[in-house]
């Protein structure tokens, strides 16, 4: 909608596309508009200068009931002062140094960046939990070298072709698992 440049940082006034939303109330669909409010929100940094999103957030008038409700935030999230892009951000520069640096770097409280990496983590390991997760679990001890040095390794069956109990095809495995495991 509009953009404003002020010294010291970048103001974006932006507003969401959709123009009917269901009441939360009776569920009828509804287009009146009740009023807009401006919500401030932060986002990540241009040209060294911070930049905020002025959502303007409009409320709905149900015909059918009369409730006013507030249209849904799907960018930035309920009750959120800044957008997903920007927390996903501090999480991931929490990861690599300090919470307490990263948020005076970017102006925002320890506490709010502590939960940025909170929900890095949790993604992270949520997809990690999904991709990572075998079938089926193998158990199986090689030889490293003869006779001396013997690892256990567990896999997944899934990756490797089954080979016969014979001395070449284990070798042949063993080879394999060496590859992939270093």
């Amino acid at each position: 909608m509009e953009q404003r440049e002020p010294a010291d940082h970048f103001e974006v006034v932006v507003m969401y596309r959709q123009d009917e939303f269901i009441c939360p109330r009776c569920g009828q669909i509804t287009n009146k508009e009740h009023d807009r409010r401006p919500q401030r929100k932060k986002d990540r940094m241009l040209r060294d200068k911070e930049v905020f999103l002025i959502l303007m957030k409009r409320r709905f008038r149900c015909p059918s009931c009369g409730k006013v409700f507030t249209e849904p935030d799907v960018v930035c999230g309920w009750r959120r002062r800044s957008t997903q892009r920007f927390r996903e951000y501090l999480g991931e520069e929490a990861l690599h140094q300090t919470v307490r640096r990263v948020a005076q770097k970017e102006g925002v409280g320890e506490s709010g960046d502590r939960r940025c990496v909170t929900e890095e983590v949790g993604r992270r390991l949520e997809v990690r939990k999904r991709a990572d997760t075998p079938k089926f679990i193998g158990v199986d001890e090689f030889s490293v070298r003869k006779n001396y040095l013997y690892h256990t390794l567990s896999y997944c069956h899934l990756q490797f072709k089954r080979g016969g109990n014979n001395g070449g095809d284990r070798r042949k495995r063993a080879k394999e698992v060496r590859g992939v495991w270093g």
